[in-house]
């Protein structure tokens, strides 16, 4: 069932001058209403201890935060639109002899007007997004839970996983680096991932298939 909500258009977020700084694919890629695209590639992932504990805790609330840790985890990103204006990012990390995990969010516009992305179970971070050295950057301001579809109850900063920052980076020609960071002020980084992937300068062709990986991260 379609809504009135707003579609999501990072262009307009980030501004016309800071857009116009971001190199052209990664303009390409956050383009409003893009079609539907799958990204396969190596990724480097950390996970603290303190990390894990928060991944166990927030399990009841979609799995946002990823248990594994590893280096050249074959990884897929299925990134589409849904009914309601946002975009939908799932994550699937494989790893051989465990079962497959699924980190899935929506960023989307929420009901205050600003950028938001949120898991299916109510896990909800506010997000900033803007332009630094070239990247483009999402930054988490602050964490909720969201009950009975309309309440909303922030999560103290010091009870959260830490500040979540995202970084999408233009390297040479399409490829792009992809960092994500969270790190606590008192127990510091606890998650951390990292990875290149490609995006094809034609979005209406075969979806883009890169994996870099070495030959013992395979799928079980």
């Amino acid at each position: 069932m379609k809504t009135d909500t707003p579609h999501l258009d990072i262009a307009a977020l980030v501004g016309p001058d800071d857009w116009a700084c971001l190199a052209p694919d990664i303009r390409r890629r956050f383009a409003p209403d893009h079609p539907p695209v799958v990204y396969r590639r190596a990724l480097t992932v950390r996970c603290s201890l303190v990390g894990r504990l928060y991944a166990r805790f927030a399990a009841a609330f979609g799995r946002p935060l990823p248990l594994c840790a590893g280096d050249d985890i074959e990884t897929e990103v299925r990134v589409f639109p849904n009914d309601s204006g946002g975009v939908v990012w799932e994550r699937w990390l494989f790893r051989p002899g465990y079962p497959a995990s699924c980190v899935r969010s929506t960023k989307a516009i929420g009901r205050n007007g600003r950028l938001e992305e949120r898991t299916d179970h109510g896990l909800v971070m506010a997000l900033d997004v803007f332009v630094h050295d070239g990247a483009l950057v999402f930054q988490g301001r602050r964490y909720s839970i969201e009950i009975f579809g309309n309440i909303r109850l922030p999560i103290p900063a010091l009870l959260g996983p830490g500040l979540c920052r995202v970084t999408h980076e233009g390297l040479c020609s399409e490829f792009f680096r992809f960092t994500l960071e969270m790190r606590h002020r008192l127990w510091g980084r606890n998650f951390y991932q990292r990875g290149i992937f490609l995006d094809p300068p034609d979005r209406s062709a075969t979806p883009c298939v890169v994996f870099q990986a070495s030959p013992q991260a395979v799928r079980p």
